[in-house]
């Protein structure tokens, strides 16, 4: 794996609030547990998050699709995939939504 490539994030855990407003605004939480890259051959890297919900996997070049590893058994927190091209000498940044079910 060449040094320096794989995917940089955060994970982010909203709503927090049944309702928002401008004057009472309601900020995603960091999503604090795992995320897992599966790759297109199905190979697997599982990483942790910290307490920022930031994490970094380092990993070949290649698509993949990441997603927060919630252990809700099938009721939320939902998260949602996201497919990510990684390339060769650089990370890619992205953010991962975690939907808390707050409606």
């Amino acid at each position: 794996m060449p040094p320096g490539t794989g995917i940089r994030g955060v994970a982010k855990l909203g709503p927090t609030c049944p309702v928002q407003s401008l004057t009472s605004p309601c900020p995603d939480r960091s999503f604090q547990g795992d995320v897992r890259a599966t790759a297109t051959d199905g190979s697997t890297i599982t990483v942790s998050t910290d307490a920022q919900g930031r994490f970094t996997m380092n990993l070949r070049a290649g698509t993949y699709v990441v997603i927060a590893v919630a252990s809700s058994g099938g009721g939320p927190p939902t998260p949602v995939p996201q497919t990510v091209q990684v390339r060769t000498g650089s990370y890619t940044q992205i953010t991962l939504d975690v939907d808390s079910g707050i409606r």
